[in-house]
């Protein structure tokens, strides 16, 4: 049995490596997370023993990973001018998420009758307050609001790319107080008639929104990008990737006092994690 699974272990890297020279980045992840699903099916259908070793999972978040670090590292677009270099600046201050928000309410827009309300500024003004991954806001309907609105369920996350509503990244659920601001927000925006399944975020078609609708008005490339206007306008000195609501969240948090153990639960990760990758240092700063 040990050789076997040595052996079938040795042919999932072979095959990861194989992808990963052969195929797009965004191609290499769907075929691992496919694979990954194939085996577990198999194994649920009998087809394979339980005790058969999956490692497309892994490979999959590692690969997602090193994208990530990528992003993080690339160059300003081409399109994006008058900015100052900030090395090293992952998250906005709690003034220009300010502009950010008020400015993504104010853009103009197709206003539906039918649905007037704007999910698209309502989507981002709750990524900055409660800090949690894209993919679970995606996923979010009205029954993961507590009756009294003060905490939020997050226990699906949303793959635009794959369609599919699946676990959150650590496959937990956590329950995540909401600042008054959102509890106004929510109780505010709150169909009178709504169902728990539900989505609270919605696209003009009542779906998902995904990364790709909000990248339509965050990349700086897109005439119809929020950020790229105030960069041109002068009211922001810099670029930064739709991911800094997470990491803008974190860093406005710690520096208001907010301990590192309770965001990391607000955020589902990790106290190592939210000091390494998510908190801005505050140049204006002086030591006690």
């Amino acid at each position: 049995m040990e050789s076997t699974c040595g052996y079938n272990l040795k042919q999932q890297l072979e095959i990861k490596t194989w992808i990963q020279s052969n195929t797009a980045p965004s191609t290499v992840l769907k075929i691992l997370f496919l694979l990954h699903r194939m085996i577990e099916w198999g194994k649920r259908e009998d087809r394979l023993p339980d005790t058969f070793i999956s490692k497309f999972r892994d490979y999959s978040i590692e690969f997602r990973k090193s994208l990530r670090n990528k992003n993080t590292d690339r160059k300003l677009p081409k399109s994006v001018n008058n900015v100052i270099p900030r090395e090293g600046i992952k998250a906005w201050s709690e003034q220009e998420r300010d502009i950010i928000v008020a400015t993504f309410y104010s853009r103009k827009r197709n206003i539906s009758k039918l649905d007037p309300i704007d999910y698209m500024a309502l989507l981002v003004e709750f990524l900055f307050n409660v800090g949690c991954r894209h993919g679970e806001a995606f996923a979010l309907t009205w029954g993961d609001i507590t009756n009294n609105f003060t905490f939020v369920n997050i226990d699906e996350s949303y793959s635009g790319q794959f369609k599919i509503v699946k676990g959150t990244k650590t496959g937990k659920n956590r329950l995540v107080p909401l600042n008054l601001r959102m509890q106004e927000m929510l109780k505010k925006f709150k169909p009178v008639k709504t169902l728990p399944s539900d989505l609270i975020f919605k696209g003009k078609k009542g779906g998902h929104l995904n990364s790709y609708s909000l990248a339509y008005y965050w990349n700086p490339e897109k005439d119809t990008s929020v950020i790229g206007n105030l960069i041109k306008e002068g009211k922001l000195t810099t670029y930064l990737d739709a991911y800094s609501t997470r990491r803008t969240f974190a860093s406005i948090q710690i520096s208001k006092g907010a301990s590192v153990v309770d965001v990391a639960y607000w955020m589902g990760d990790t106290p190592e994690t939210i000091l390494k990758h998510y908190v801005r240092h505050n140049h204006q700063s002086m030591p006690y």
